[in-house]
């Protein structure tokens, strides 16, 4: 029974936690906090700037092409048919057009 009570409280020893193992648990868990924060303060100004990137030029470039050739054969469609209906209809028809297109 001694020798049960001696083991046991020399485990209990071991497994102190002691006040400099405290405070450098404290020191190195504030040290993680800060480096968070300004992981995440590094993480704002990157999203910030990511649209500086090239290859979001090069993106926003390309879109804008197809964006124009999207509208540039829309307006080539409207001016071709506006151009049929005078040929078909009368001009009477084309100037009443002409008022809601313009």
């Amino acid at each position: 029974m001694k020798r049960k009570s001696i083991a046991v409280d020399n485990e209990l020893k071991k497994l102190e936690i002691s006040d400099k193992e405290i405070a450098i648990r404290d020191k190195a868990l504030q040290e993680l906090q800060s480096l968070e924060k300004k992981r995440n303060e590094l993480k704002a100004k990157v999203e910030l700037m990511k649209d500086c990137d090239p290859q979001v030029f090069t993106q926003m470039e390309n879109d804008c092409q197809v964006s124009k050739e999207a509208i540039n054969r829309w307006t080539g469609y409207l001016f071709l048919k506006l151009s049929l209906i005078d040929i078909i209809f009368s001009n009477e028809l084309k100037q009443i057009l002409d008022k809601l297109f313009n």
